[in-house]
């Protein structure tokens, strides 16, 4: 019986031992985790970024295409809540931390919003400064919390009025990206056609761009470069015998 009890001791002790140890070093298996930097944002952005990236560990950070990918989809998800929907970002490793580079792009702004609120809660004072807010006003910086924001705000201040009944129809935010590199390029041809315009009559002020009358007759290659490009005066016959 003394057997017995002394063995169940020695089993209660060990696992003891056992659980002791592990308590001792419980981050044993596990990988360091790297340090990150992160540059080229505002603080707003870069907080957001760094809370959707979180730890990565010495593992994830030798995976080249790994670590590209769950860099990429934080970078989407954390800064397109925020209006930047053309980011694009690289990596340096500088021993064990990670200097990651953030080209946010352009911020998308609201376009002017498409709001109707049915009658009679669109006559009602309250309803009516609150669509005047300016909260979603064109040209504001986007923001999905101040959308997702003014929206529960509406649908609040009809129930507060009475209208227990009021629900959206449609809500929806739109982004036309497309739209918005089309007026980046029409941007762009403008502005070179414009320099390049600009340019060429200050040359033709300065030193001129096109020869006289006399020299275009003659042609560029004789008076200009002083070589004949086709030469139709002289001819050589072959001789037969």
């Amino acid at each position: 019986m003394r057997n017995t009890r002394n063995q169940r001791n020695h089993r209660r002790l060990g696992a003891l031992a056992l659980l002791c140890a592990a308590a001792l070093c419980p981050a044993a298996g596990l990988a360091e985790s790297m340090k990150l930097t992160v540059r080229g944002l505002d603080n707003e952005a870069r907080q957001n970024l760094r809370a959707h990236i979180g730890e990565v560990d010495a593992a994830l950070g030798a995976q080249e295409a790994r670590l590209q990918r769950v860099l990429k989809r934080a970078v989407r998800d954390a800064l397109q809540p925020l209006g930047y929907y053309e980011a694009q970002f690289s990596v340096v490793r500088d021993g064990a931390r990670l200097l990651i580079d953030v080209e946010p792009g352009p911020r998308v702004v609201f376009a002017a919003p498409e709001i109707a609120v049915d009658e009679p809660a669109a006559s009602l004072p309250a309803i009516r400064e609150l669509l005047g807010s300016g909260a979603l006003a064109a040209g504001k910086p986007l923001s999905h919390a101040d959308y997702d924001r003014f929206r529960d705000e509406l649908l609040r201040g009809c129930l507060g009025l009475g209208f227990f009944d009021a629900k959206y129809r449609l809500s929806e935010l739109r982004i036309d990206l497309a739209a918005r590199k089309m007026l980046a390029n029409g941007i762009v041809m403008i502005y070179s056609f414009t320099v390049t315009f600009a340019i060429v009559k200050a040359l033709d002020a300065i030193m001129g761009i096109r020869v006289d009358a006399e020299t275009e007759s003659q042609g560029l290659d004789v008076v200009e470069h002083v070589e004949t490009a086709y030469n139709f005066g002289e001819r050589s016959m072959g001789r037969a015998h």
